[in-house]
């Protein structure tokens, strides 16, 4: 989660986001590690269209954490 955690920071700071964002982003970030199935490290990009809200902002999240696994679904 640490890493998630740097990633949502390194973001924040390079688009000159507030604290806010990084909570909501967290928000969501949360039920999509929640989705991997028992011993996966990696988010499926499938997922993300299930989050109700900041769907780009969490991929963006994991791409940069590199816990996301794009192209299925």
């Amino acid at each position: 989660m640490k890493d998630v955690l740097l990633a949502a920071d390194r973001i924040r700071d390079r688009r000159g986001l507030d604290q806010g964002w990084r909570f909501s982003v967290m928000e969501m970030v949360v039920p999509a590690l929640a989705s991997r199935e028992t011993g996966d490290l990696l988010v499926d990009e499938c997922v993300l269209v299930e989050l109700p809200r900041m769907r780009r902002a969490v991929a963006s999240v994991l791409q940069e954490a590199g816990l996301l696994r794009r192209g299925l679904g």
